[in-house]
């Protein structure tokens, strides 16, 4: 049962993705909500692009390695809802960013000799900056700490942990640990795949809920009722 949901979470992410397929080069937005676009577009989309070499992964077989992927599509996606939703979030996105690169000047000045206009390039000290991500998913769904329960879920893929363990390692509860695995080709944690779905009509909402008239939302909508993901985070 758990493969053929699976294999449905993955059915939904790839026709989520065949919006894209094409790329047009340009969306149109309505004047108000062009920096807002602009700041939310980028989150979006990168986590669509996880979402495909996720799914490539997949098909070859290398379904815990998507997991990394996935997880990277999934923080990206909510921090996009996260930042559309909230009033002035595209400013503390910004200064997040600035807050990030002083430190990387920094970091380069201890060695090297930086230009003043780099040192002094990245806003200053006291800046808003975005919250952390529990937060975030407080933000958007007070409610529940589902949202936050998938990201730790997921978060096995990336910091080292038992689940990579047991990937790499053959164990019998008479031997203990009886030899070494080469490839990752081990199933991947449950809800792995939910998480891919989830992530990718999430960032699709975020692009076309933003876009004049909004010509691709019936499908996001269509795909959000067909395999029961939902596309608003919020609910």
């Amino acid at each position: 049962m758990t493969e053929e949901v699976d294999t449905q979470y993955r059915a939904c992410a790839r026709d989520a993705l065949q919006l894209y397929a094409t790329a047009t080069g340009q969306f149109a937005v309505p004047q108000e909500g062009t920096v807002k676009f602009q700041a939310t577009f980028p989150l979006a989309m990168y986590a669509l692009n996880q979402v495909h070499a996720a799914l490539i992964l997949a098909e070859n077989k290398r379904e815990y390695l998507a997991v990394a992927n996935v997880r990277v599509a999934y923080e990206h996606a909510v921090t996009a809802q996260w930042v559309l939703f909230t009033r002035s979030a595209e400013e503390k996105l910004v200064g997040t960013l600035h807050r990030h690169n002083r430190f990387v000047v920094k970091d380069l000045a201890t060695y090297a000799n930086v230009p003043d206009e780099l040192l002094t390039g990245f806003g200053e000290q006291g800046d808003p900056v975005m919250p952390n991500f529990k937060v975030q998913c407080e933000a958007l769904n007070p409610s529940s700490d589902a949202l936050i329960s998938l990201y730790r879920n997921l978060t096995v893929g990336v910091h080292p942990s038992s689940a990579t363990l047991a990937q790499h390692l053959t164990a019998s509860h008479e031997h203990g640990i009886t030899g070494v695995r080469l490839g990752a080709v081990q199933e991947a944690p449950v809800d792995t795949w939910m998480g891919c779905a989830l992530s990718t009509l999430a960032a699709a909402f975020v692009i076309e809920v933003q876009r004049e008239d909004q010509p691709r939302m019936p499908q996001v909508m269509a795909l959000s009722e067909k395999y029961r993901v939902p596309f608003d985070l919020r609910r």
